[in-house]
């Protein structure tokens, strides 16, 4: 499990702006997380970057599956147009603190992904669907989606690095190139 507490967390990503005076439309993947309202700070990361930007929260308001969004220094659309398509970090610290069970997708990403023994590779995404987390495991020739649920997970250990699955012949496949 990542534990270092200046570790980045993605949490979601800007959209388009919202007005002309620089608000931001962002979209956070946990879209019930009131954790914009309790922080000062998050970082933006644009594709093309390789540090993020700190910037203070100046307001948050949450509106449904989107919130939007009022950093000190973007003033105007012009400026908050320049963050479309950013990435909304925020350091681990300020995360709230999970009881014991759970975890945060975060913690999963990399791990491997072992079915009857054998590795079938490692999770390199996530997304919720319908209330329910999927990642993304991928090999050197194929990509499958599995869901966490108990269907498919018979363990997941975060600390040791290790989601042993189980009756996931039937989920689709997509096959992936070698270069």
């Amino acid at each position: 499990m990542k534990d270092n507490a200046d570790h980045l967390v993605e949490i979601g990503v800007v959209g388009r702006p919202h007005g002309m005076r620089g608000a931001l439309r962002v979209f956070l993947y946990n879209q019930s997380s009131s954790l914009l309202y309790d922080i000062d700070r998050v970082l933006l990361r644009t594709v093309d970057a390789s540090e993020p930007v700190s910037s203070e929260i100046l307001n948050y308001v949450a509106a449904g599956k989107r919130g939007t969004l009022t950093l000190r220094g973007i003033e105007n659309r012009t400026e908050a147009e320049k963050w479309t398509g950013a990435r909304l970090l925020v350091e681990r610290r300020v995360l709230p603190d999970i009881d014991d069970g759970e975890f945060y997708v975060e913690d999963i990403m990399g791990v491997e992904v072992v079915l009857e023994g054998k590795s079938i590779g490692k999770v390199k995404s996530s997304r919720a669907q319908g209330g329910v987390e999927v990642v993304t495991v991928m090999d050197d020739s194929q990509e499958i989606e599995i869901p966490l649920v108990d269907e498919f997970v018979q363990e997941l250990d975060v600390e040791g690095g290790r989601l042993i699955v189980r009756n996931i012949e039937n989920l689709p496949r997509t096959t992936t190139k070698k270069d």
